[in-house]
């Protein structure tokens, strides 16, 4: 990728929609303008060429808002690096250069994935130009069709990736979505286990699928074993505190697991 170094003024610079980081920390926010306050912009903002004088900003937005903020007037002049090549190029630029910087959360990388796309680039190619496999985008593509309020749970992490990845499966679904949502965030409850109870609820119902929730008991004081069923059988994770007798604890698994079997008929 070339660079060639200008000075750009800041009415000559116009700021795209598309910003492939979406997030910053106020503390860094505050950082950052307390540094252009006091030495002026140090670190050159990335641009291409757009015609008559005009550039498109690739790499900079933060900065950019910042002067802006500051009160720096249109015909301030500001370090800049311009690059050659088309909207696409520039837009794999920006990720790039952001991943390098400061690492992109999945779901943002995933976003930039999908601007791409939408710019014509087929998807596989879009996730190579990040450095992603082809399954990366196709798992994460599920989440795009859920709700706007799920994918920030996802995005404040909240919400694993992986989590909601399964439950993308039933986004045509909101009631077992809230269901899926509320147990995910709960912590107990496996990928798979989350797979079953929504398939239980698309065919048997929400309150069928919450009998499914794993079930945590007490065995003492400190120790616990929690029950979920999987695949037709039952798995156990046992939390056992170290004064605790293992032999006791555990003949109260197994009490545990007798409550919970499948009475055979």
């Amino acid at each position: 990728m070339d660079l060639q170094p200008v000075l750009l003024r800041l009415d000559q610079i116009n700021v795209p929609t598309e910003n492939p980081r979406d997030s910053y920390t106020p503390a860094g926010y505050r950082k950052l303008k307390a540094s252009l306050e006091r030495h002026g912009m140090l670190v050159p903002v990335i641009v291409r060429a757009s015609g008559e004088g005009e550039y498109a900003l690739v790499d900079g937005n933060t900065r950019i808002q910042v002067a802006r903020e500051l009160g720096w007037s249109g015909d301030h002049e500001v370090p800049a690096a311009v690059i050659t090549g088309d909207d696409q190029s520039s837009l794999v630029a920006g990720v790039v250069i952001n991943q390098d910087r400061e690492r992109l959360s999945r779901l943002s990388e995933f976003r930039a994935v999908r601007t791409l796309v939408g710019k014509g680039m087929k998807q596989q190619d879009a996730a190579a130009a990040l450095g992603k496999t082809p399954s990366w985008a196709s798992n994460l593509a599920r989440i795009d069709d859920l709700a706007p309020t799920v994918q920030a749970e996802v995005q404040a992490g909240k919400l694993s990736i992986s989590h909601a990845i399964r439950i993308a499966k039933f986004a045509s679904q909101p009631a077992i979505v809230e269901m899926l949502v509320a147990e995910a965030k709960k912590g107990k409850t496996s990928g798979s286990m989350l797979t079953e109870m929504g398939n239980t609820a698309a065919a048997s119902g929400v309150k069928a699928a919450k009998a499914l929730a794993p079930k945590k008991t007490a065995i003492s004081e400190d120790s616990w074993v929690r029950i979920e069923p999987v695949r037709g059988a039952l798995r156990a994770e046992l939390h056992l505190a170290s004064g605790d007798d293992i032999d006791d604890a555990l003949a109260k698994v197994k009490a545990a697991l007798e409550k919970v079997r499948p009475t055979k008929t």
